[in-house]
């Protein structure tokens, strides 16, 4: 909604809930804000300002679980009637129940997700957007809440964000099912919107045979088969001449040549719709992942040449100095993304890992230390922040990290082996070998094959 065509008291009282929110008084807000929509119910940003408040209330209060759950069974009325408003089709009101619900707990992602869904329903799909990224805010693995996400974006023909969360989905988990032929489905469906130009008096003119035709209904179907998709190469090519800076093509061109491997056509096409559109950063991602692509190819050749040639010294140096230019591009890559994105947590602790993995300690520290505040990575950011202290020779904030993670872990899981293990490793480089061998028995009554933990028991036995 336009804010010219609010009424004018929702306007008055939004201005007025963006001042108490500027200066922190967010129940006040919080009841401006719902005021202002009581008048306005489709304005969007006063909803966004609405969500703000309630998590800087939330933030700012720390309230106990335990209270948050009895504040919520009290309220749950409200649940109770935002459904039954729902069956009677009331997406409205259902979301003004579902709001009073957020003002008590705003990161309940239950609460929104049945939001989202109301929203759109409702038609508000900017609404639903919001709420789904508030919960990928909470959770920013959430495969399904992206693919929600990718949908809407693709239904409102928004196709470049479809595929930006298609694409995080897939750095999440590479293996979906669903990410990679959606990812294609988008593309064919790119080129063929893009077709639309020329529908106006030249169109006979493009597709004026029959299999001209008939390759762009191939685009429509999703080819898979190398030959098709060789096919589809050469339709698009010949477009591409009529066109020659058709960003659209040269990205769908980029995107066949990766799939039939021919990495190096895809790089030269991804840059070139760089050069066109040098502002658009899910084309340089497009262009990392293929470069990262070609690497891989050609560690994988010249490693298989080396397991015939075992003692080549040439061949051993080539897959360093290929490992290296792997693992320069993916940090490089990965300081991109995580400029673009700062708050996501995730990519930071995927920063850090590459730090530490390049012997580059201190800024793999600084990386962790905000890492460690998502809950998903809580354990594995402290493992790490433990590594780079004991790397650092800093042994007793390196045991403090390990033994704040495995203050978590009850059950002798193989994340829980690692910690004690490493812890032992600490205590062993300190010179504290009681309390080394005491961690490294605990491993060993259980699994005493887990990498060296038999040797070093059985040499307390002979003389540590």
């Amino acid at each position: 909604m336009d804010n010219t065509s609010l009424p004018k008291r929702a306007q008055d009282l939004y201005e007025k809930g963006q001042q108490a929110l500027d200066n922190g008084n967010y129940d006040y807000a919080i009841t401006l804000f719902e005021g202002a929509l009581d008048y306005a119910p489709a304005f969007s940003e006063c909803r966004r300002k609405l969500r703000l408040a309630q998590l800087r209330k939330f933030d700012l209060d720390k309230p106990g679980m335990a209270g948050i759950y009895i504040r919520l069974a009290l309220n749950i009325r409200s649940l109770l009637y935002a459904r039954f408003l729902e069956s009677r089709s009331n997406w409205l009101a259902a979301i003004g129940e579902y709001e009073k619900l957020l003002t008590i707990h705003p990161k309940n992602k239950t609460v929104l997700g049945m939001l989202a869904a109301a929203a759109e329903k409702n038609d508000m799909t900017d609404l639903a957007i919001d709420t789904l990224n508030a919960i990928r805010f909470i959770d920013q693995r959430n495969v399904a809440v992206l693919k929600n996400m990718a949908r809407i974006f693709k239904e409102k023909g928004q196709l470049d964000k479809a595929r930006d969360c298609y694409e995080e989905v897939l750095k999440i988990n590479q293996h979906d099912p669903d990410a990679s032929p959606e990812l294609r489905k988008i593309a064919a469906i790119g080129t063929i919107q893009q077709t639309a130009w020329d529908k106006i008096d030249t169109f006979r003119d493009k597709i004026r045979d029959e299999d001209q035709a008939k390759l762009f209904e191939k685009e429509a179907k999703l080819t898979k088969s190398d030959v098709e998709i060789r096919d589809l190469i050469f339709s698009l090519e010949r477009k591409l001449e009529l066109t020659p800076n058709n960003v659209t093509v040269m990205k769908s061109l980029a995107d066949l040549y990766a799939q039939v491997r021919e990495f190096p056509r895809a790089v030269e096409r991804l840059k070139k719709c760089i050069e066109l559109s040098p502002a658009d950063p899910a084309l340089k991602r497009s262009l990392a992942s293929v470069e990262l692509k070609m690497i891989e190819r050609d560690i994988n050749i010249v490693k298989e040449k080396l397991f015939d040639k075992q003692g080549d010294e040439a061949l051993k140096e080539q897959v360093r100095e290929l490992e290296n230019k792997r693992n320069t591009l993916r940090l490089a890559d990965c300081i991109a993304r995580v400029e673009q994105y700062p708050t996501n947590l995730m990519l930071r602790f995927e920063l850090g890992s590459l730090y530490m993995e390049s012997d580059r300690i201190d800024q793999a520290i600084s990386e962790f230390q905000l890492a460690v505040k998502t809950p998903s990575k809580k354990i594995q950011s402290l493992n790490c922040l433990g590594l780079c202290f004991k790397a650092k020779k800093m042994y007793d904030l390196a045991i403090e990290q390990f033994s704040a993670a495995l203050e978590t872990q009850r059950e002798m899981s193989p994340l829980k082996k690692e910690l004690t293990y490493n812890l032992a490793a600490t205590y062993e480089a300190m010179g504290q070998i009681e309390k080394a061998v005491a961690e490294f028995k605990k491993i060993y009554t259980v699994d005493i094959a887990y990498k060296d933990v038999a040797v070093k028991i059985e040499k307390t036995y002979r003389g540590f």
